[in-house]
């Protein structure tokens, strides 16, 4: 229960209010009043004065001026003028000077004009329009109002003035006509051109409203805490009278009447009367109440005491009766607690409804699911609170469940709460029927079921990755419950062999091993399901659909299946992992061979350099045209072919870089075509549709060849019987469409390089996996996977794309799109041999060939160089020891006995850290780049080179040098 405040807190509140609203009105009212007196008072003395100066002005104009100028008017001159007498205005000015010096009350008075003769009399701005409102209005005379000048406040009264007269006018009309001693005192211009009844003169009097507000204001101060003491004093001493006279009464009153009230010993005792007679009138009726009550009391004790005597008569008759009735008001209180708590304490939401929806009553459950409260609820319409997140439910039934035409509702629904969070309910609706079989109320049930939802989510998804999981295990599953298969995944399917799990249910486990494992498997399942210990895996020999056998790794477990024990197993293929065992092996043969290959390749190397060398030295000094200069041109082509192959040999050997070049893609097939015959039988024809002209590819032509050979294999592999080979070449360009079925290629120009057979074909699920590495479809030892996969590495390489579509029984066709680039003219360009005969410095040549050392030494004397040789490291640092200073730069073979070309180089800095050198070498730079970098070599010459290419390597090392030595950058 919320506090209330006593009679005596209230009745005081009230009287300091009113205090302070009194006092506030009384405050004002003498403030307002003092000042109006103080206006009043100079509005007085404003008024004095203008009767006053008014008075003087008649005196002079209706009574001195006239009498003298009678006197004087036979012998005066006509233009004589004296202000003193004859300007009424001048004589009031020079009065009121007087009377300020006598009187010194500050106040302002003054006779304005327009155009006025003396400047103390000129119209301001305020004086002005004034005087315009007088000419306008003719009933306007004074106009008073309150006005601040420097911050100090007046009380201004402007009053009309003189009205022109026809007398007037012998000094107003014009210069000409007044006296000539007005014009010589004011001029011909002032106070002139007026007329008759023209309002020429505005009295203005300002009288200073400072001190008579400060009067004011002291006044108002000390009349105002004089009558607010005497209000103090009158609302205390009425406070004290009520309090005296009322509450204090009234809470004595309270307290008595609370005695009686609740303690019955004091009914009957009465209360003092008060003085005030509407409280003794208060008192009598407490008084009059408690004597009543006490009567009555006590006549109902003794009539309680009669019926007791009576009662007691028939008390034994009764007592069966009110036992029975005791145990059903405690059964029947007893059931509605019950109800009462369980409508409250059900975990479900409840709602009963009347026939139109409105819920009369609800449980706490059903606002803790809505986030409400009950109070928000009740008496609303059922649609109107509950809100459903679907908003494409439709609305409930409530119509037909009332028609009969359905007996009840069941939904699962999901609502929204009243901030904003959603849940899944269980929504029930049901009538409630009375006694006559009509429905009296609706029952509308919401049972909180999100947490259930969710979880059935969650174990869906959850069975769903399970599924996912165990569909694509890498490795086979099972379950053997009873000696029998009870379960597969797909992968153990496609390791049997079997298209549908069917064929596998309910079969023995034995069925699926070989004959000489299955006793075993007989024993180890027993002893699984017995508890003793068994191996963690086993292998053993499966047996697939076909008849074939399988290497197989089992990992079996004891699990709990449908209640029972059961035995969960995963199997592994070992097939493939033999297989690639096997790979392992031949990739390691396969790397041992491009070893020697590289190895042999770099002896090959200096042999071919020697050849090709003199082939250069020679054609330098015979004839163009001649017999035996085509002679040494088949020659070097020749070693150049060889030079060629050696280079594939270290690109096996993974020796040497691709090296890319303008390309044709004819010639490429064309040559490879050679090649291409002698590993094909004969019973396969070869078909070459090469378009006429097809622009040239940036490619290595050795790598190229390697596709068309792998991809020639591959097809006699699958025409054992013979059939056709094809293949053809052409331009195309892939559009905007074509990307949109193969994203993975750019739109442009592409030569196209078509390899199509008419073999077996292959399987789609053979098909997606063909440029896999080490896949393959051949027997052990038949071939390793890597053929294809390569093919797709050197394409990709390319910047390419290759595709490739195949059916079983109806070949397969591999086309691969290379980029096409621009190159002006033909790209395989005749050899030009020549030798620039500019070169100066000398050059230390280092190489354990004695013949490439003489044909390097012979080559760079011609170019015009001094030539200093060492056949190995130790003879390279005795004779750079000996002349340094006139060695500008050394080229060292890479690859040396005893001591390298890199740990030459390096014995060499320590004797001299600025010296300049170049490698020669048949490996790639590839290998050489780092060690290049770190000992600043100059440049690189690959064997076997050409003398164009030896000799611009060292004019650009030696070029360099100079740069260096000359401070150039």
């Amino acid at each position: 229960m919320s506090q209330k405040f006593s009679l005596a807190k209230y009745l005081g509140i009230w009287y300091v209010l009113l205090f302070a609203l009194m006092a506030v009105s009384l405050v004002m009212l003498v403030h307002w009043q003092m000042k109006k007196q103080a206006l009043d008072n100079a509005e007085s003395k404003a008024q004095m004065m203008l009767d006053r100066n008014l008075a003087t002005h008649q005196y002079f104009s209706q009574q001195l001026k006239p009498n003298i100028f009678k006197w004087t008017e036979h012998f005066m001159d006509k233009d004589y003028f004296d202000p003193s007498w004859m300007s009424s205005t001048y004589a009031v000015r020079e009065i009121d000077k007087i009377f300020h010096q006598l009187n010194k009350e500050p106040y302002f008075y003054k006779e304005s004009a327009i155009n006025s003769r003396s400047a103390e009399t000129e119209a301001d701005p305020h004086e002005k329009e004034f005087l315009s409102e007088l000419q306008k209005d003719s009933g306007l005379n004074t106009k008073t109002e309150v006005r601040y000048f420097d911050g100090v406040p007046y009380l201004t009264v402007l009053e009309r003035g003189e009205t022109m007269e026809a007398s007037c006018l012998r000094c107003h009309s014009n210069p000409d006509s007044a006296p000539q001693g007005l014009v010589g005192i004011y001029g011909p211009t002032r106070s002139f051109g007026r007329s008759v009844d023209e309002v020429v003169q505005a009295i203005s009097i300002r009288i200073p409203l400072e001190a008579a507000y400060g009067k004011a204001e002291n006044a108002t101060l000390e009349l105002s805490v004089l009558m607010l003491s005497f209000l103090f004093a009158g609302f205390a001493v009425l406070f004290l009278f009520t309090r005296k006279q009322i509450v204090n009464p009234l809470g004595k009153l309270t307290e008595m009447a609370s005695l009686i009230a609740h303690e019955e010993k004091n009914l009957g005792i009465t209360i003092p009367e008060p003085e005030r007679p509407e409280l003794r009138e208060l008192a009598g009726a407490i008084n009059l109440l408690s004597t009543t009550l006490k009567t009555s009391r006590d006549e109902l004790e003794a009539r309680v005491a009669d019926r007791t005597a009576e009662l007691s008569l028939s008390n034994e008759r009764l007592e069966e009766e009110i036992a029975i009735r005791r145990e059903t008001e405690a059964a029947l209180a007893k059931s509605m607690e019950k109800f009462r708590q369980v409508f409250e304490q059900v975990p479900v939401g409840l709602n009963i409804l009347e026939l139109d929806e409105t819920i009369v009553e609800t449980n706490s459950q059903l606002c803790q699911l809505l986030g409400v409260e009950q109070s928000d609820i009740i008496g609303r319409k059922f649609s109107d609170v509950v809100n459903w997140a679907d908003k494409l439910n439709k609305a409930l039934p409530f119509d037909e469940i009332l028609n009969g035409r359905i007996s009840s509702l069941e939904e699962i629904r999901q609502i929204v709460g009243a901030q904003g969070n959603t849940r899944w309910v269980h929504l029930t609706l049901s009538p409630l029927v009375g006694d006559g079989g009509f429905a009296i109320y609706l029952i509308a049930m919401l049972k909180d079921i999100d947490e259930k939802v969710l979880q059935e989510q969650a174990l869906k998804e959850s069975e769903t990755r399970n599924r996912l999981l165990i569909d694509h295990s890498p490795v086979g599953i099972s379950i053997w419950d009873e000696g029998v298969v009870n379960y597969v995944n797909p992968l153990l399917l496609e390791i049997l062999g079997y298209d549908d799990p069917h064929e596998i249910l309910g079969r023995p486990t034995e069925d699926f091993f070989a004959p000489e494992n299955r006793e075993l498997i007989t024993k180890w399942r027993q002893n699984l399901l017995s508890g003793e210990p068994s191996h963690k895996n086993h292998d053993l020999k499966g047996l697939k659909k076909n008849g074939e056998l399988v290497d197989l790794s089992v990992w079996p477990t004891i699990i709990s299946f449908s209640g029972k024990p059961a035995i969960l197993t995963f199997i592994a293929d070992r097939t493939e992992a033999s297989a690639l065992k096997a790979q392992l092996f031949q990739a390691q043969k396969m790397e041992a061979v491009g070893t020697l290959a590289g190895g042999v390749a770099h002896d090959f190397n200096n042999i071919l350099q020697v050849i090709t060398g003199y082939c250069e030295l020679l054609m330098l000094n015979t004839p163009e045209g001649t017999k035996k200069r085509s002679d040494l041109e088949i020659i070097y082509q020749s070693a150049k072919k060889g030079a060629d192959l050696v280079q594939r040999l270290l690109t096996f050997s993974r020796k040497t870089e691709v090296a890319l070049r303008p390309c044709n893609l004819n010639n490429i097939v064309l040559n490879t075509q050679k090649l291409i015959t002698r590993i094909i039988p004969k019973m396969i024809s070869i078909d070459l549709k090469l378009a006429d002209l097809v622009k040239n590819i940036n490619a290595d032509a050795g790598q190229i060849e390697q596709i068309l050979l792998n991809l020639a294999i591959n097809a006699r592999d699958a025409m054992p019987k013979g059939g056709r080979l094809m293949i053809e070449t052409r331009d195309v360009t892939l559009d905007e469409r074509f990307s949109l079925t193969h994203p993975q290629i750019n739109p442009g120009a592409y030569v196209m390089l078509s390899v199509v057979d008419t073999g077996k074909g292959m399987e789609k699920r053979v098909l997606e996996r063909i440029f896999e590495p080490f896949f393959t479809t051949k027997k052990i030892g038949e071939g390793t996977g890597l053929g294809l996969a390569m093919v797709f590495g050197i394409v990709s390489a390319h910047s390419g794309h290759i595709f490739c579509e195949s059916q079983p029984g109806r070949g397969t066709s591999f086309e691969i799109y290379i980029p096409i680039i621009e190159i002006p003219g033909n790209s395989e360009l005749e050899h030009d041999v020549k030798i620039l005969k500019d070169g100066s410095g000398t050059i230390l040549v280092v190489d354990d060939e004695p013949s490439i050392i003489e044909f390097e030494r012979r080559i760079l004397t011609e170019a015009g160089y001094s030539v200093v040789i060492a056949t190995s490291g130790a003879e390279a640092l005795r004779l750079y020891s000996k002349e340094r200073d006139r060695i500008d730069l050394v080229i060292l073979d890479y690859v040396m006995p005893e001591t390298s070309g890199i740990e030459c180089l390096e014995q060499l800095q320590e004797i001299n850290s600025e010296i300049k050198a170049i490698f020669a070498s048949g490996h790639s730079i590839e290998t050489l780049e780092d060690d290049m970098a770190r000992l600043g070599v100059y440049g690189f010459i690959r064997k076997p080179f050409n003398t164009e290419n030896f000799l611009r390597v060292v004019s650009e090392a030696l070029r360099k040098n100079r740069i260096k030595n000359d401070g150039g950058c």
